[in-house]
């Protein structure tokens, strides 16, 4: 029984993970907020890849991902969510409760006066959510 609800635990952690933005955010804040608030992902430093900066993490049933692209001065520039079909129906609520649905795979984030859009896509084996700043000569 004590399993059972520990893995309860996990799965609805992850449901209503990473509802923070932090676009403009350096690789080290970013860094020490998922260490004090997101205490289940955790740094993977086991992929490389030379074209992009990034921070990658992952939770602890690696059914969740987080990637930070950094810009070379090290601020997040956009970030991804990448998660395993079991979490989308949550996290697709979540998306709906959150923010204002804009079209089928996309939402608008208001947050202190700047405009992001989450735009949803759909793998074979995964889904993914990418949060990108609206750049402001695209705003209505």
């Amino acid at each position: 029984m004590k399993r059972i609800y520990i893995a309860l635990l996990f799965l609805l952690a992850g449901t209503t993970l990473f509802s923070q933005n932090l676009i403009n955010h350096s690789g080290s804040e970013i860094k020490a907020i998922m260490k004090e608030r997101y205490k289940d992902f955790r740094l993977s430093t086991t992929t490389k890849n030379p074209t992009y900066r990034y921070l990658k993490y992952e939770n602890y049933l690696k059914t969740e991902t987080l990637l930070f692209f950094l810009s070379e001065d090290d601020v997040c520039t956009y970030y991804k969510y990448l998660g395993d079909y079991s979490c989308y129906n949550a996290k697709i609520a979540e998306m709906n409760e959150k923010y204002k649905k804009i079209d089928e795979n996309a939402w608008i984030e208001e947050l202190e006066g700047e405009k992001y859009r989450i735009e949803l896509i759909k793998g074979e084996w995964f889904f993914t959510l990418t949060t990108r700043k609206i750049d402001s000569s695209q705003r209505n």
